[in-house]
């Protein structure tokens, strides 16, 4: 039996050949038996690859109940079982944000808190993006409402232009979507 770091290579290399059914049945394999949060995580993100939802929110349970999980980790799990189950990403969110949050972050913090109906737990980040904005730091940028109209109408015009593309049979379907 290969000792876990070996064991990651082994499913890296299993993932980069298209195997990925046999290293997700590895990466599982790897995480029952070491418990350590990082075999998780790759078992998770196989899931996530393989299309697995159901299987990925009762992981994203284990990453919940995880002491060492970090609040990217929370996030991103909970960004991606919200649909399945909203409780479980509701919990997620909030120890998310029970632990410091990198403004690298604050992005996904607030777009899932809408997702999520967390807007009023979701104030003070909203509050922290609007300042990084205006010091013109992190994600964020604040922008003159004339810059926003101005890119409404450019992403008007665009989809004008797309359907009137389409309709005319100038554009296949899967390029339109």
């Amino acid at each position: 039996i290969l000792p876990g770091d070996l064991r990651l290579l082994k499913i890296w290399c299993l993932t980069k050949t298209r195997l990925i059914i046999q290293a997700a049945t590895e990466a599982e394999a790897l995480f029952k038996e070491q418990r350590q949060i990082e075999y998780l995580l790759t078992w998770m993100n196989l899931q996530l690859r393989l299309g697995d939802t159901k299987g990925l929110v009762i992981s994203a349970r284990q990453l919940a109940a995880h002491k060492n999980a970090q609040p990217n980790n929370l996030l991103w799990a909970a960004n991606w079982v919200h649909l399945e189950d909203k409780a479980l990403a509701r919990k997620l969110w909030k120890q998310a944000t029970e632990k410091h949050i990198d403004e690298n972050l604050l992005d996904l913090v607030i777009d899932l808190s809408f997702k999520l109906n967390l807007e009023k737990e979701a104030r003070s980040y909203i509050q922290q993006a609007q300042l990084l904005a205006l010091e013109g730091k992190g994600p964020f940028k604040a922008v003159k409402i004339k810059e926003v109209l101005k890119l409404n109408q450019n992403w008007y015009n665009q989809v004008t232009d797309i359907s009137q593309k389409y309709d005319n049979g100038e554009l296949p379907i899967h390029l339109v979507t």
